[in-house]
């Protein structure tokens, strides 16, 4: 089986300093993927590397068996990423602007973002502007960026920061959703481990820009067991 995504020794910088080591990563079927870790883990800069926003220094990264370290417009157009909430233009409506960016990357009409645009009722503030919108809002709007030209890899960085519990709790039913009814690939950047344990498929534990841990859909399932030793054993991890 060729896999949906095989990331192999990834290493990248920021400055001076590795942000990733010789990061390995491997999906074979669509789930949801939850990482964890730190401040200044490497989560963020493995979301972007693999979005082709940032050049990794060496690694491969393949997409549907197809080599794209050395290209980024190859990853950029076969995964989506949330764009950062400063990045969003202001002088333009929500719906204008997800309108836009779909047509730009012909993925109107997609039954997915449908999901999503759903789970993160947009309809609540559609057609105020950008810079109306709260932090929450902004977030939400984010997210349904991240969906536009009906990618089959989607990264969230951080997807439910600002997001009341209810948006929350609707959007990560929608992710649910989308991984098992529509084959949608998600790997999310996250620091509840709640919603790890408790949502996601897979899990991986990022440490000083590697991976240290990996839990399966049945240690997951045994995690929801006692979250609150899944927890203290994850934190324990992360100061070692």
């Amino acid at each position: 089986m060729t896999p949906i995504l095989d990331v192999a020794g990834l290493t990248a910088r920021h400055g001076p300093r590795p942000a990733l080591r010789a990061f390995d990563l491997r999906i074979d079927t669509p789930g949801w993927w939850g990482v964890v870790g730190a401040n200044g883990s490497g989560k963020t800069t493995l979301l972007r590397c693999l979005a082709g926003r940032m050049a990794p220094e060496r690694g491969t990264i393949r997409l549907s068996g197809r080599a794209c370290e050395h290209d980024p417009a190859r990853r950029a157009a076969g995964v989506g990423l949330t764009p950062t909430l400063e990045s969003l233009p202001k002088g333009i409506s929500g719906a204008d602007l997800v309108r836009l960016v779909e047509q730009a990357s012909g993925g109107e009409g997609d039954p997915v973002a449908a999901v999503i645009e759903a789970a993160l009722d947009l309809d609540a503030f559609w057609g105020s502007y950008v810079a109306e919108l709260s932090a929450g809002q902004k977030q939400r709007l984010a997210v349904r960026l991240a969906f536009a030209g009906s990618p089959r890899v989607v990264l969230l960085d951080e997807p439910f920061n600002w997001l009341d519990p209810a948006v929350a709790h609707d959007l990560k039913t929608g992710l649910r959703a989308i991984t098992r009814e529509h084959g949608v690939t998600v790997v999310s950047a996250l620091h509840d481990i709640g919603t790890l344990a408790t949502w996601c498929d897979h899990g991986v534990l990022m440490r000083d820009g590697r991976a240290v841990a990996r839990f399966s859909p049945a240690e997951l399932a045994a995690a929801r067991t006692d979250l609150a030793a899944f927890e203290a054993d994850l934190v324990a991890r992360v100061r070692a």
